[in-house]
C-alpha cells in the first residue's frame, strides 16, 4: 500500500524515482589535531559553527541524534586535546529569539572546521544565523598539563540555538570563557570547580588557588560568573589576583565579562549553581551555592550574596555537596526548586536525607520538604532474569543494608560537578526526587570515609509525592541498582531491556525482534553491573552516577553494565563498558525500566567530519572515588523538546527529553580502517597512527525518526512531499542559500544531493517509524 502512496505522490510532483563538537578533524592525519587554542585571541577564545547531530537508537528502538558539540583546548603539543572535568547544560531554554550569533561555519569533509591553521577554510561555507530559534546553553571546566609541566585548567561554555522544525541541526558559539594561566610556561593562579550554565549565557564556577604555582595568585575561596555574550575574544580571560578592577576586588583580564561575586573567602564552599536569568525577576543570572557552615548560599542582590540555613528546615542538621537547581515548580509562587542531600544529625552519620526547597525569582527560599530514606527499598519492577526465569522485585538494602546519599566526597565538593538530586513534577500531585545510595552493613555502623566513597554497590533510589498536599506520604522506590545476589554470592544489577526478541541478540530475525515494542517476547539483553566487574578491582567503584530526569520522570545516568553479545561464528560474551542508561517510567506501577543511549565501542559516522567516530571511554570514577567528569544531575534539562507540554508524550518517546550533555573521550578513524588507535597517551595503541583523539562534550536530544521529514511526530504523505520540495531546490544544508531550504535533503549525509539520498529516503520512508 506505502508503495502505491509513493508512486503517486511522485507523479504528482512530476518526479521519477532515481537510482539513488565540533565535528570536525584536522586537514592532516595526525598530531597536531584541530582543538582550538588556550593562549590564542580571536576565533579561538569564540568561535560560531554548525554540528549536525547523527540519528541513532537506544537499545528498545527509540530515536534520538549525538554529536560532538565542542571539543577540549589543546593545550600541549604531545596531545589533541585536554580532558574535561565537570559539565553542565542550562535548565531552561529562551524560545524564539534570534540566533546568539549571525553566521557560523559550516563544513561537510575531513578538513573543514574553525581552526585557522589546522582545518581547511576552503572546505567552510558561512551559514546565516536564525531569526527566530530556541536557545539553550553549555559548559564545563577542562584540565590538562602544559609542555611546561605546569597545572592549565579552562572554563569553556557554549550558546546554542537550534530550529524547533529541524532539531539535528546545532547553532554553536564556543567561549573561552576563563584561564588559569596566561601561557604554557607559566604558573597558573587559580584552579576551578564547575559550576552552572543558563540559556543567555552566564556561567556560573568556584576557584581557588589549591597548589597553584604562579603569580599573583588568587586568595580563599571565590564564585565567579562570567556572561559568554560580553567575553571580548580580544582579550585571554585570566582569573589572578588581588589587584581591585573597576567593581571586582581581584584582578580577571576580560572585566566588562566577568563578575566576582565572593571574593577570597576563609569559609569552604561547593561549586555553584544558577538561578537562570530568565527565572530571575532581576533579570540577571543568580548565582546558588552552599558552604561548609551548613548554609545555602545564594545572589541576594545584584552581586551581593547572602548565607541562610532556611533550606534545611524542618530537621535538617547538616548538607553535603552542591545544590541542584530544577525549573520544576514543586512550590506555589516559585520559579524553580532547589535541592541538596543532607543529614538528621550531625557527624559521624549517614547522608540520609533529600532536602527540596522553593526558590522565588530572587532566589530566596519558599517552602521546604524533606524525605528520609527508608531502612529499606524494593525495586517495584518485576522483569525476567537474563536466564528467562523470573525474578522477585529485588530488596536492595536487605542485600547489602542500610544506605546513605553519596557523590559528593574527594575533590567533587571543590572541581564539581553538580548537583546530586535531580527533581521534576510529573503531574498536578507528583513530584519526584531522586539520588544515589551507596550500600552499607546491616549493622548500621557510620561507614569510614575511603570506604564510601569508592564503594561499588550504588543504587537510585526516589521519593514520590504530591506536592500540592504537605502532609502527603512519600513513596519509595528504586531506578537502578548493583549489589550482591544472596542465592549465588555473586555481583547482580538491574536487568537492561532491548528489542531484540526472544533471543536478546540483535539482527536474528527472532520473534518480537526490532518489532517497536518490549514485551514478553523480548529477553533481558544485560544488567547493571559493579564497576570492579569491569575493572578488575581498580577502581572498585562507584558503579553509578547521579540521575537527571527528563520532564516527563525518565532517568539519565552513567553506569557499569554488561551486555550480552553474539560473535559472527554464533559464540556469545559478556561485554561489560560504561553506558549511559536511560530509565523510562510507568507512572501506572512507579517503576523504571532499563535501556541503553550510549556504550563504550559505539561508533557513529559524524555528519560534518563525514569521519566516523567511536566513544572510548565515560567517566564514572577516579581512583578513590566519583570523579569529576562524570554525569550530574545539572547535565540534564528537566524539560520536553523545545518547551513542549511532556503530557503530549508517552513516557518512552525521545521527545520528553529536552536535551543532555556528556563527557566522553572520542578518537576518529582518520584512515578509514576500522581500528580507531590514538596515537597519544600513556599507553599509545599505534604511535604511526593518523587517527585523532579528542576530549568532548557530547550532545544527546531529540531528533524526530529520519523519515518524519516535516518533524510532526508522525509519518504520513506530507514527509515525502517537503522532502521531495527540498530536494528537487538540493538543499544540502551547507551551501545552498535558497532561504526555501529549510531542510537539508542530503538525507545520506554524503556532503551533497543526489540520487542516492533520493533512494535513502525512499527505503526509510517505506520502513516506517
Amino acid at each position: 500500500m506505502r508503495k502505491t502512496t509513493i508512486a503517486l505522490m511522485l507523479t504528482a510532483a512530476g518526479l521519477a524515482a532515481p537510482a539513488m563538537a565540533q565535528d570536525s578533524v584536522g586537514k592532516v592525519g595526525g598530531l597536531p589535531g584541530d582543538s582550538l587554542e588556550v593562549w590564542s585571541t580571536g576565533v579561538h577564545q569564540r568561535a560560531s559553527y554548525v554540528v549536525d547531530l547523527t540519528p541513532f537508537r537506544s537499545t528498545t528502538g527509540k530515536f534520538f541524534g549525538i554529536a560532538p558539540i565542542i571539543k577540549a583546548s589543546k593545550a600541549s603539543p604531545t596531545f589533541y586535546s585536554s580532558l574535561l572535568s565537570g559539565q553542565t547544560i542550562s535548565q531552561t531554554m529562551r524560545f524564539q529569539v534570534p540566533s546568539f550569533a549571525n553566521s557560523y561555519s559550516a563544513w561537510r569533509g575531513q578538513g573543514g572546521g574553525v581552526h585557522p591553521s589546522e582545518n581547511d577554510a576552503s572546505f567552510n561555507v558561512t551559514l546565516p544565523g536564525l531569526q527566530s530559534s530556541t536557545q539553550f546553553g553549555v559548559a564545563f571546566a577542562e584540565f590538562a598539563t602544559s609542555a611546561g609541566n605546569f597545572s592549565v585548567n579552562n572554563i569553556i561554555g557554549g550558546i546554542v540555538n537550534f530550529n524547533p522544525a529541524d532539531p539535528g541541526r546545532l547553532y554553536v558559539t564556543r567561549v573561552n570563557a576563563a584561564i588559569n594561566t596566561p601561557s604554557g610556561s607559566a604558573g597558573d593562579t587559580a584552579q576551578f570547580g564547575m559550576g552552572g550554565v543558563d540559556s543567555n549565557g552566564n556561567i556560573a564556577f568556584r576557584a581557588d588557588a589549591n597548589a597553584v604555582t604562579g603569580s599573583p595568585a588568587i586568595t580563599g575561596v571565590n564564585y565567579f560568573r562570567v556572561s559568554m555574550d560580553q567575553r571580548n575574544p580580544a582579550n585571554l580571560n585570566q582569573i589572578r589576583g588581588p589587584v581591585a578592577v573597576g567593581l571586582n576586588t581581584g584582578s580577571v583580564s576580560d572585566v566588562g565579562s566577568t563578575d566576582w561575586l565572593i571574593n577570597s573567602t576563609t569559609t569552604s564552599h561547593n561549586p555553584p549553581t544558577l538561578l537562570p536569568e530568565n527565572r530571575s525577576t532581576s533579570g540577571d543570572g543568580r548565582l546558588m551555592g552552599s558552604n561548609f557552615n551548613r548554609n545555602y548560599v545564594y545572589e541576594n542582590a545584584p552581586g551581593a550574596t547572602t548565607a541562610v540555613a532556611t533550606h534545611r528546615a524542618p530537621s535538617g542538621l547538616d548538607h553535603r555537596g552542591g545544590v541542584s537547581f530544577s525549573q520544576a515548580t514543586v512550590f506555589p509562587g516559585t520559579v524553580g526548586t532547589g535541592a541538596i542531600i543532607g543529614k538528621l544529625q550531625l557527624d559521624p552519620s549517614f547522608t540520609e536525607l533529600l532536602m527540596v526547597w522553593g526558590v522565588d525569582g530572587g532566589g530566596n527560599v519558599s517552602g521546604t520538604r524533606q524525605f528520609t530514606r527508608p531502612t529499606a527499598l524494593v525495586d517495584n519492577l518485576n522483569l525476567p532474569g537474563l536466564t528467562g526465569g523470573a525474578i522477585t522485585p529485588w530488596n536492595w538494602a536487605q542485600a547489602s543494608g542500610v544506605g546513605d546519599f553519596r557523590h559528593y566526597n574527594s575533590q567533587v565538593a571543590f572541581r564539581g560537578g553538580n548537583g546530586t538530586t535531580s527533581v521534576v513534577r510529573t503531574g498536578q500531585t507528583e513530584a519526584l526526587a531522586a539520588a544515589t545510595l551507596f550500600a552499607w552493613p546491616t549493622n548500621g555502623a557510620p561507614p569510614q570515609s575511603a570506604q564510601t566513597q569508592a564503594n561499588p554497590y550504588n543504587a537510585i533510589a526516589v521519593v514520590k509525592w504530591d506536592p500540592t498536599n504537605a502532609n502527603s506520604v512519600p513513596a519509595w522506590t528504586l531506578i537502578g541498582w548493583t549489589d550482591v545476589n544472596l542465592g549465588t554470592g555473586l555481583p547482580d544489577g538491574k536487568i537492561i531491556r532491548g528489542d531484540y526478541g526472544n533471543d536478546g541478540f540483535p539482527f536474528t530475525s527472532d520473534a518480537g525482534e526490532f518489532d517497536g515494542v518490549i514485551d514478553d517476547q523480548d529477553a533481558a539483553i544485560g544488567r547493571q553491573a559493579s564497576l570492579f566487574e569491569l575493572t578488575g578491582g581498580a577502581p572498585s567503584g562507584p558503579s553509578i552516577s547521579p540521575p537527571a530526569f527528563d520532564a516527563n520522570g525518565n532517568a539519565y545516568f552513567v553506569g557499569t553494565g554488561v551486555i550480552r553479545k553474539r560473535l559472527q561464528d554464533g559464540s556469545t560474551f559478556e561485554d561489560f563498558d560504561n553506558m549511559l542508561f536511560r530509565a523510562v517510567y510507568d507512572q501506572a506501577s512507579f517503576s523504571w525500566q532499563l535501556e541503553v543511549l550510549v556504550e563504550v565501542g559505539d561508533t557513529f559516522l559524524g555528519r560534518n567530519s563525514q569521519t566516523r567516530y567511536q566513544v572510548q571511554f565515560l567517566e564514572l570514577a577516579d581512583a578513590d572515588s566519583t570523579s569529576s567528569g562524570t554525569f550530574f544531575s545539572n547535565n540534564a534539562i528537566v524539560s520536553a523538546f523545545n518547551g513542549e507540554n511532556p503530557g503530549d508524550f508517552a513516557n518512552e518517546q525521545s521527545r520528553t527529553l529536552g536535551g543532555l550533555v556528556l563527557n566522553a573521550s572520542i578518537v576518529y578513524d582518520y584512515d578509514n580502517d576500522g581500528d580507531y588507535n590514538s596515537p597519544t597517551g600513556t599507553n599509545p595503541q599505534e604511535p604511526t597512527s593518523p587517527d585523532q583523539q579528542y576530549g568532548a562534550l557530547m550532545y544527546i536530544g531529540y531528533v524526530p525518526c529520519p523519515a518524519d521529514f516535516d518533524g510532526s511526530g508522525f509519518l504520513d504523505s506530507d514527509d515525502f512531499v517537503t522532502f521531495v520540495s527540498q530536494f528537487s531546490l538540493g538543499c544540502d544544508g551547507a551551501g545552498s542559500p535558497d532561504p526555501a531550504c529549510i531542510k537539508s535533503a542530503d538525507f545520506d549525509g554524503s556532503g551533497f544531493v543526489d540520487s542516492d539520498d533520493f533512494v535513502s529516503y525512499v527505503n526509510a520512508f517505506e520502513t516506517g517509524c
